[in-house]
């Protein structure tokens, strides 16, 4: 990856082991700090909002599905209804849908590896 690039998110588990998100939904991984980039894993069909690493292997990613569920109005919050929670184990290679509901909030990833994930209660439905 050379030039100018449009990204997204950037985040790094330490010195060496980073991400890079781009703006167009392609993932990218360092191992030496940023000298050079490789392609990583992307969950299918998702467009990633939030990403967070704990470790050199563990992430988590926060994004949503297109096309809103049944209920859904046509607004620009009704990506809210599509949310999904991705995580990965081999460093953003593969990536395993494990939470898909409406209103998830920011991930945040605690000292010790616990993630946090908000949630709203009340499902997304248009109001007359």
């Amino acid at each position: 990856m050379s030039g100018l690039v449009r990204m997204s998110t950037l985040t790094f588990s330490g010195p060496s082991n980073g991400w890079l998100l781009k703006a167009d939904d392609q993932l990218f991984r360092t191992s030496d700090g940023g000298e050079t980039w490789s392609p990583a894993g992307y969950p299918a069909g998702a467009h990633i909002q939030v990403l967070g690493f704990e470790s050199s292997t563990v992430g988590f990613a926060l994004g949503w599905l297109p096309g809103a569920p049944p209920g859904c109005n046509a607004t620009a919050a009704a990506a809210l209804c599509r949310q999904a929670l991705y995580r990965t184990r081999d460093g953003g290679m593969t990536w395993v849908q494990i939470l898909d509901r409406a209103g998830l909030g920011r991930p945040n990833i605690a000292d010790d590896g616990t993630i946090f994930v908000i949630a709203v209660a009340e499902e997304c439905r248009s109001r007359p």
